[in-house]
């Protein structure tokens, strides 16, 4: 497959993947850990890009503390397509200063107005030719007209821990698709377990896959018109990449007093959920954001009674148990449980029900206020 051209993926890596813990952690969070495949997630991310876009065209936007990390797990990227972010700011901040640096690099390149592609670190997708279509697809009707693509996932089940998008009419293409597309109507939060089986009932919702192609100039505009403090800050993210004396370098210092200024914001949030020109590429291919412990049990072989099971474990007399043991000389032996969560590591270990595993960052926050267990965080 060609790559595409005027393009830039951009990998959002800045989350701190609370819900995966004692094993996701501040120094060293989920999008880089090897959960499933003998791959770190955000290493998986990149190789499904690269039959779409050569390394200089796939910018990562990372938290500072975890640029190193970033480097170290993809040293083919150049070094500067590794962009730190000098404070947590959400995604909408995130996207603007992707749309900055593909800006600045476009105009060194003799290109003009090039097309983002967003896509997160820490997705599960095995049908990588599937995938790739989808955004080779998306990433041209963005350049042909001024709409936002987003990638909406069919889904094959009631899922109430996953956000939605509705669907309307199906779009007429001026150009050749292999995907179908669809206007894009509204958001919907995650749904509780009968608002999920009308959902799927009705064919008219898709599980938000939080991938978004678009022009620079269609963010812009709509970050002008949908989210003025957003668009002010993109204007002055600009003025640290564009310096008056025609220097390339980019004013470090100033860069970071801006950041910091930057509103906390998801791009759903300032943009997805208000602007009119919304598109939804219509995806059947198996997806899975890895939100927390329970959803490993979609991607590990499980025993005869359910038991998802990573690393050394014995189990007895237990059912539809999810167990993670990264220590391969310290036996976790499981006896008498259902629906339990167990996750050993060097240092801590977790033990939840199933249904309490998404409140794990409430079990952090309690970390967090303890000057003697913030080391386990």
């Amino acid at each position: 497959m060609e790559p595409v051209q005027n393009a830039y993926a951009v990998v959002m890596a800045g989350g701190r993947g609370e819900r995966f813990w004692p094993e996701s952690r501040l120094s060293r969070p989920k999008q880089f850990l090897d959960l499933l495949s003998g791959k770190s997630m955000i290493e998986q991310t990149v190789d499904r890009l690269l039959p779409l876009f050569c390394p200089d065209h796939i910018l990562v936007i990372t938290h500072e503390r975890y640029a190193g990390i970033v480097r170290e797990l993809l040293p083919d990227l150049p070094e500067q397509n590794i962009l730190p972010e000098p404070a947590a700011r959400d995604t909408a901040p995130c996207i603007a200063l992707a749309a900055a640096q593909a800006e600045r690099f476009a105009r060194e390149r003799g290109e003009q107005d090039p097309v983002l592609c967003v896509v997160p670190s820490d997705h599960v997708i095995q049908e990588t030719a599937a995938f790739c279509q989808v955004l080779r697809d998306g990433c041209c009707l963005a350049r042909f007209e001024p709409c936002i693509v987003t990638v909406g996932i069919r889904p094959t089940f009631p899922c109430t821990g996953y956000g939605y998008i509705r669907i309307g009419d199906r779009l007429e293409s001026p150009i050749r698709l292999e995907t179908e597309m669809y206007r894009g109507l509204e958001f919907r939060e995650k749904p509780d377990e009968c608002t999920a089986e009308a959902y799927l009932k009705s064919g008219c919702y898709r599980w938000n896959g939080g991938m978004f192609m678009m022009a620079c100039s269609t963010l812009v505009q709509a970050f002008r018109k949908e989210a003025p403090e957003m668009y002010a800050f993109y204007e002055r993210l600009v003025s640290c990449f564009r310096n008056a004396d025609g220097e390339k370098e980019i004013h470090l210092e100033r860069f970071r007093k801006v950041y910091e200024t930057a509103p906390r914001i998801s791009i759903d949030y300032a943009v997805m959920e208000k602007v009119s020109c919304l598109v939804v590429a219509d995806c059947s291919f198996s997806w899975d954001d890895l939100g927390s412990w329970p959803s490993l049990r979609n991607h590990v072989n499980q025993d005869e009674n359910g038991n998802a099971v990573l690393g050394l474990c014995v189990c007895e007399d237990s059912r539809n148990c999810i167990i993670d043991n990264s220590n391969d000389r310290h036996l976790v032996a499981v006896l008498g449980m259902e629906n339990t969560v167990i996750v050993h590591t060097e240092d801590a270990t977790l033990v939840c029900s199933e249904k309490s595993a998404q409140k794990i960052k409430k079990l952090l926050s309690l970390l967090s206020e303890d000057d003697d267990l913030k080391r386990f965080l």
